[in-house]
C-alpha cells in the first residue's frame, strides 16, 4: 500500500505506475484502493492482515497533511508494537528525511529519486534491486 499526501496524489499515481513495472507480480495500490479508504476511513486490521509494507512517499507534502500523517504514525506503532519492519519511505528527492517528519526520517526508506524510467543507470538498478529485495524479504 502506498500512503501519500493528498497534495501528492498525482505523484503518488506515478510512483505506483513505476512500481508495479518494476513488481509486476506483486499488488501495490494506493491507499483509497484498499476497502474503505477512498471514505477516509482506516482499517488497521486489513492493513496489518493484508499489507506487506506500507509505502510511504516521503514529501513536504506529508509532513503537512495531518491524516496521512497520523494514519503513517497509527502503522509505524503498531508495527514497533510487533516488531516488524513494514514501513517504509519512499524518498523522491535527494536528503528528504532532512524535511520530513522525525518519525519517518528516521526509518530505512527506498532512494525512489535514484530510479530512471530507462532502467539504464546503475543508480536506477540500485533503486530496482532495493525495491525487489525488500519485497522478497517480506
Amino acid at each position: 500500500m502506498l500512503l501519500y499526501a493528498e497534495d501528492d496524489r498525482d505523484q503518488a499515481v506515478l510512483v505506483l505506475e513505476d512500481l508495479k513495472t518494476i513488481a509486476p507480480t506483486r499488488s501495490i495500490v494506493l491507499e483509497e484502493e484498499l476497502p474503505l479508504g477512498k471514505y477516509k476511513e482506516f482499517d488497521l486490521n486489513y492493513i496489518i492482515e493484508k499489507c506487506r509494507y506500507v509505502l510511504i512517499l516521503a514529501t513536504e507534502n506529508f509532513n503537512e497533511d495531518a491524516v496521512g500523517r497520523y494514519r503513517a504514525n497509527i502503522v509505524l506503532r503498531n508495527f514497533i508494537m510487533q516488531n516488524q519492519a513494514r514501513l517504509a519511505p519512499l524518498w523522491l528527492k535527494a536528503k528528504t528525511d532532512r524535511t520530513v517528519a522525525h518519525e519517518i526520517a528516521v526509518l530505512t526508506g527506498l532512494s525512489y529519486y535514484l530510479y530512471d524510467r530507462s532502467g539504464r543507470s546503475k543508480t536506477s538498478r540500485l533503486f530496482v534491486d532495493s525495491f525487489r529485495k525488500m519485497l522478497e524479504a517480506a
